[in-house]
């Protein structure tokens, strides 16, 4: 067993490859079950399973995930941690939300569609949406449902500095107060009440790579199974538990098998979860313009979602991120700097 498995968690290049397929799986599953739910149904979709594997479910895994490779990060170097989430997170966000005012114009309010029916939000929570506030100050746009996830993931980045000044017993208390939210109560609140009850899988991720605790992390991952199975209004799918189950089964076995990929599988891997991201951004509104446009096949729909997903991370991530985000934000980033050191100089003269 010492030449197959590690004794604690390590994060290999290969183990962060299979992580990154998970995600593109999980973001599969979630724009499956959104084409499903408010589209074709089963009329039409060809895997029913799919649909009942539970895109809640997913978000849960992919929080797990989002939790082990934030903590990794800011253990490892803390320094420009914000300005490496800014920049990893928002170029495609801003434009994912701009793409959902278009929209809301475009195709007007209300949209029918098959299975339900969109209503536009107004101005104001359109700008709540663009300064990442959904689930605080206002509901997430409607035309793109499922940004929702990106603001409490962003708020738990904010809150990864605190979490690694706190001692692992209040790490323990909060996940197990979001874990008892989550369990017994409704979590379309505001005010960040969302933000707390979708904490907890983020915080055992947490635990693991950043505070190195699996051996507190794992009873929670498995209260964790427990939750899904009793959280029905949430979990409804039927196959919710055994997706939730054999993803963090999954998770663990590759922080602990000691397996060596090719680098071309580690490049194919990690390309898969680079657009995992602008899949599960865009896939929303994609469905409702090529709906629009008269799209009604389900291959079509997936396939050409993937396709543009792959031609917008190119353009809005990778070109203008160089061209136009990274120049921003390091100008920002040199005058807060200058700031800070006319601050400093102006009080040692006082002093």
């Amino acid at each position: 067993m010492k030449n197959i498995f590690y004794k604690v968690p390590t994060f290999t290049d290969t183990t962060w490859s299979i992580l990154a397929v998970t995600r593109f799986v999980l973001a599969f599953i979630v724009m499956y079950g959104h084409l499903y739910f408010h589209i074709l149904s089963f009329k039409v979709m060809p895997y029913q399973f799919i649909f009942d594997l539970g895109g809640k479910a997913a978000v849960m895994v992919f929080l797990l995930i989002s939790g082990i490779s934030i903590g990794y990060s800011y253990a490892r170097n803390s320094k420009g941690f914000i300005k490496r989430r800014f920049l990893r997170i928002y170029p495609l966000y801003f434009v994912a939300v701009l793409f959902a005012v278009f929209l809301q114009y475009y195709l007007g309010s209300p949209y029918e569609l098959p299975n339900s029916t969109m209503l536009a939000a107004g101005n104001l929570t359109s700008i709540a949406n663009f300064l990442l506030l959904q689930g605080i100050a206002s509901i997430t746009i409607t035309y793109n449902g499922p940004l929702w996830s990106i603001g409490v993931e962003v708020f738990l980045y904010l809150m990864v500095p605190l979490l690694m000044l706190l001692r692992l017993r209040y790490i323990l208390v909060i996940t197990l107060i979001s874990m008892y939210a989550f369990t017994f109560m409704d979590y379309d609140f505001l005010y960040g009440y969302g933000d707390l009850i979708w904490a907890w899988p983020f915080l055992i991720g947490f635990i693991i790579s950043a505070k190195k605790q699996p051996l507190f992390a794992f009873p929670l991952l498995g209260l964790s199974i427990f939750i899904v199975s009793y959280q029905q209004k949430i979990f409804a799918e039927s196959l919710s538990v055994m997706l939730s189950s054999c993803s963090i089964l999954f998770i663990l076995i590759a922080m602990y098998l000691k397996l060596d990929f090719t680098k071309n599988m580690k490049i194919f891997l990690n390309f898969l979860g680079t657009i995992s991201y602008p899949i599960y951004i865009f896939h929303f509104p994609l469905y409702l313009l090529l709906y629009h446009l008269g799209v009604r096949e389900s291959y079509v729909f997936i396939g050409l979602v993937i396709l543009l997903s792959i031609i917008i991370n190119y353009i809005f991530d990778d070109w203008l991120k160089k061209i136009f985000w990274k120049p921003l934000v390091n100008k920002l980033d040199s005058q807060l700097n200058e700031y800070k050191i006319k601050s400093i100089s102006i009080k040692n003269l006082k002093a």
